[in-house]
């Protein structure tokens, strides 16, 4: 092993995860290998909502299961260790393996309502004054612990919850003259539940049922990427260090709270290890972190690690910015060619 890295964080689209949206057989092999026989942890760095990483969970799981009765490393000491965690919403939410939550980070209030009124009402069909045939300019996620609120789906058919594993709740409109029960018809129990709580924001649109509070995430997704652009430019300049606004690709922008990345939270989980870890134990430095990406959202987690892989697939944008610096570098395979396991395999001489 040419460097002693102690901590893996891994970007999930386009980074880990193969274009079918799993993780290949070769891929979780690397990182059992590398979790149960050289102590190594891995995180799990994505933009996604916590719902919508728990397949790649419970069939990584599964895996763990099995690779430790095939290597008889059932009863080894690293058996017993949480050896990887789970960072959703850009870093707005952290999780063990068990699907505990460990860390949160939310927007401020007054952020999530102002982002509605200036950039989500104005652009959606959802609302009272719209015309018939009016199509979502910005399709808008609000993200909760517990619930992925959305506007409108993007995907033909199923298409998002094939690639997701989760089902967002597409948050209804009324139309003129249509009932209560008419509108929740085709809403299931929980949904239900969650559209009898209507804010006070009366914008006569989609969002007055929208979440007001303890969002950890918004995501504004647009087929221009001009608009997205403009929308990054006024976010900055209005909210300034109060937010944190990023591409996780090319037709979507995140909000998150100030100063939330993916590279705080490789900080936070390497406070929660150390506090839970003997006397005497060393803490990771962020020199033994070694990070894999592909978006824009990924830039502060690999400029901040010893070493920072950009997959041979990312954003140019993100390829650009981050080509003087020394401890990034761009892989030659991509995700879908097993690049991340690929760079670890030749890192730790497996």
């Amino acid at each position: 092993m040419s460097k002693s890295y102690r901590l893996i964080a891994s970007d999930m689209d386009g980074t880990l995860l193969n274009d079918a949206h799993r993780m290949s057989e070769k891929t979780k092999k690397v990182l059992c290998d590398l979790m149960y026989k050289h102590g190594v942890h891995f995180l799990f760095a994505t933009g996604r909502h916590c719902l919508a990483v728990e397949d790649t969970r419970t069939e990584f799981i599964a895996y763990i299961q099995d690779y430790l009765k095939e290597e008889n490393l059932e009863s080894s000491p690293l058996a017993k260790e949480t050896l990887f965690y789970l960072v959703s919403f850009n870093g707005g939410r952290v999780h063990t393996p068990n699907g505990k939550l460990i860390i949160e980070h939310n927007i401020d209030n007054d952020i999530v309502t102002d982002i509605y009124r200036r950039y989500c009402v104005p652009n959606t069909a959802k609302r009272a004054d719209s015309k018939p045939g009016d199509k979502e300019v910005v399709y808008t996620s609000a993200y909760t612990t517990d619930v992925w609120f959305m506007t409108a789906n993007y995907y033909p058919g199923n298409e998002l919850e094939q690639k997701f594993g989760a089902r967002p709740f597409f948050v209804p409109y009324p139309k003129d003259g249509q009932s209560p029960e008419e509108v929740t018809k085709d809403l299931n129990a929980q949904e239900k539940e969650l559209y009898k709580h209507k804010n006070n924001l009366g914008t006569q649109s989609v969002f007055d049922w929208f979440p007001t509070e303890k969002v950890g995430k918004l995501c504004l997704r647009c087929d221009s990427i001009d608009l997205l652009h403009k929308f990054e430019r006024e976010l900055n300049e209005k909210y300034g260090d109060r937010v944190s606004v990023a591409f996780s690709s090319n037709h979507c922008l995140d909000v998150t709270q100030g100063g939330i990345s993916k590279a705080n939270a490789i900080q936070e989980v390497i406070d929660v290890i150390q506090s839970g870890a003997p006397a005497g134990h060393a803490p990771i430095k962020l020199s033994e972190v070694v990070s894999f990406g592909d978006s824009m959202n990924d830039k502060e987690m690999l400029a901040v690690a010893g070493m920072g892989y950009l997959m041979a697939n990312a954003q140019p944008r993100l390829k650009e910015e981050l080509k003087d610096n020394a401890t990034c570098q761009v892989t030659k395979l991509t995700n879908d060619e097993d690049g991340v396991a690929t760079i670890l395999s030749e890192l730790f001489s497996l």
